[in-house]
C-alpha cells in the first residue's frame, strides 16, 4: 500500500523522466504535462507550455501553404476523444518554431504520432497520451546500397535493439510520403485553381479546411479561418440565427446548388459586409458528418444588375415618353392636314351655305378634342340658328330666341354673368 502510495506521488517525475517523447493532453487538448525528451526534441519549455492549448504552441508553418499537420493531428485527436481507442498516423510532416535564441523561423520535422485516450470511472476520456517519435533524419537520409549499411549501424546503436527492418519501413514511409505530398500537392493546386472559396465546416459550425481563395476572400490567413466558428463570417443579424438554421441541415443534409435566388451577406476580417451566393454540399467522413461550402462573392454582378434594372426603368420611361409625343405629334399632323385641305375646299367654295357644308364634315377632325356648335344670325336678325355641330351637341340648343338675341340686335356685346367679366370688359370698351 506504502509501494503503491509512494508510485502515485512519483507519477509526475517518473513522466517527466521518461526515456521517449510523451505530451499529456486534457480532453479540451489543452497541455497537462510533458516528459523532459519532449520538450528537448521541440526546443520548448514546460513552464511555457503547460496549460495552453496545443495549436497554439504547435500552428502550423505559415510558410507551408501545403501544411496539413494541424488539420490531421485535430483529426486524430477528436477520433480518440470520440471512439475512445488509440489512433496511430501515417508519419506527419509538422515543422516546429525555433526560438528566438537558435534564430527564430520553423524547422522541418517528420514525426511517428500515437495517440491514446486514458479513461476515467465512468469510461469518460480523461487525458490523452501523445507519443511522438522524430524521424526526420529517417526521411532525409540517402536509402542507396553505398549508405544502407552506415544507416544500419546508426538504427543499430540506437539503445542496441532497433532491426534492420526499421531501415525498409523507412524507406517504404518515405516513398510513401512522397507519393502522399505529391498527391497533396495536386490537390491543394487544384483547390488553390477554384476560383470560389470553399470551407468545410463541422457540425460545431468549426472550419476544417479553407482554400486559398477563402483567405483572400474574407481577409483571413489560414491559421486564423481553421477552427475558427463560421458564423464569425457572416453579419450580426445571420449569426445569431446560423446555429439554429446549421442544425437543421445536418438533420436533413442535402446537395443545396449555388444559383437558388438565395442572396447572402458575408463578412470580412475588417468588418466590410458584402454579397455572397452559397452552395452545400454535405460530406460523410470517418469521424462525422460535415459540410463543404462553395462561397462566391457576388457584389459586382448585384450592383450591376441594379444599375441595369435603373438604365431599363429610365430607358422605358423615356419610351413611353417618346411615344406619348409620337402620338401628340402625328394628332397635330393629321390636324395640319385636315386644316389644309379645309382652306383648300374654302378657296373653292362660293356661298355660305357651301362653307358650312365643308366646315361641317371636317369640325369633328379638327375640333377633337371639345364640344361645340357654330351658330349664325338668322336674316330676320331675330334669332340664332345652328349650323353645324362636333364633339356632344345634345345639350347645344337649335336656335336662340328673339329674346335671348336682344343684345346682338344692338350690335354691341352685352354680358349679364360670366366666369371672365375681365375680358368682357376689355372687349366692350372696343
Amino acid at each position: 500500500m506504502k509501494n503503491s502510495q509512494n508510485f502515485k506521488e512519483d507519477t509526475k517525475a517518473i513522466l517527466e523522466a521518461a526515456p521517449d517523447l510523451y505530451l499529456i493532453l486534457c480532453p479540451k487538448l489543452n497541455i497537462v504535462e510533458a516528459s523532459d525528451a519532449y520538450l528537448k526534441a521541440t526546443m520548448t519549455h514546460r513552464e511555457e507550455i503547460l496549460g495552453q492549448y496545443i495549436f497554439d504552441v504547435f500552428p502550423d508553418n505559415p510558410k507551408d501553404k501545403s501544411a496539413t499537420g494541424v488539420n490531421n493531428l485535430r483529426y486524430s485527436l477528436n477520433r480518440v476523444l470520440k471512439d475512445k481507442v488509440c489512433d496511430a498516423m501515417v508519419i506527419q510532416k509538422y515543422d516546429i518554431r525555433r526560438p528566438a535564441s537558435l534564430g527564430g523561423d520553423f524547422e522541418t520535422r517528420y514525426w511517428s504520432i500515437l495517440n491514446c485516450p486514458v479513461l476515467g470511472k465512468k469510461n469518460c476520456v480523461k487525458y490523452i497520451i501523445h507519443r511522438v517519435e522524430d524521424v526526420t533524419k529517417f526521411i532525409h537520409l540517402d536509402y542507396s546500397h553505398n549508405s544502407r549499411s552506415k544507416i544500419i549501424e546508426i538504427l543499430q546503436s540506437h539503445e542496441g535493439k532497433i532491426g534492420v527492418e526499421i531501415v525498409e519501413r523507412a524507406k517504404d514511409i518515405q516513398v510513401t510520403n512522397k507519393k502522399l505530398q505529391e498527391k497533396e500537392d495536386y490537390h491543394s493546386a487544384f483547390l488553390s485553381a477554384i476560383p470560389d472559396a470553399m470551407l468545410l465546416v463541422n457540425q460545431e459550425g468549426k472550419i476544417e479546411f479553407c482554400n486559398h481563395q477563402a483567405e483572400i476572400m474574407f481577409g483571413y490567413t489560414k491559421e486564423e479561418l481553421l477552427g475558427l466558428s463560421v458564423e464569425a463570417l457572416m453579419p450580426e443579424s445571420s449569426a445569431k440565427v446560423h446555429p439554429e438554421h446549421r442544425s437543421n441541415y445536418f438533420k436533413s443534409p442535402r446537395v443545396r446548388p449555388m444559383g437558388l435566388g438565395l442572396e447572402l451577406n458575408g463578412k470580412r476580417k475588417n468588418g466590410e459586409i458584402f454579397t455572397i451566393e452559397v452552395s452545400l454540399s454535405p460530406l460523410q467522413t470517418s469521424q462525422e458528418m460535415a459540410v463543404i461550402a462553395v462561397i462566391r462573392d457576388v457584389t459586382l454582378r448585384v450592383e450591376q444588375n441594379k444599375l441595369l434594372q435603373q438604365k431599363e426603368k429610365s430607358l422605358r420611361e423615356l419610351y413611353e415618353v417618346l411615344e406619348e409625343e409620337k402620338f401628340q405629334l402625328e394628332s397635330i399632323n393629321k390636324k395640319m392636314f385636315v386644316i389644309t385641305q379645309l382652306s383648300e375646299t374654302f378657296l373653292a367654295c362660293n356661298t355660305i351655305d357651301e362653307i358650312l357644308e365643308s366646315f361641317s364634315s371636317y369640325a369633328n377632325k379638327i375640333l377633337d378634342f371639345s364640344d361645340g356648335a357654330l351658330y349664325l344670325m338668322h336674316h330676320s336678325r331675330n334669332y340664332l340658328e345652328k349650323k353645324i355641330t362636333w364633339g356632344d351637341s345634345n345639350h347645344y340648343p337649335a336656335i336662340f330666341s328673339a329674346n335671348e338675341c336682344w343684345a346682338l340686335r344692338r350690335g354691341c356685346i352685352h354680358e349679364i354673368s360670366g366666369s371672365n367679366l375681365a375680358l368682357y370688359a376689355v372687349i366692350s370698351k372696343k
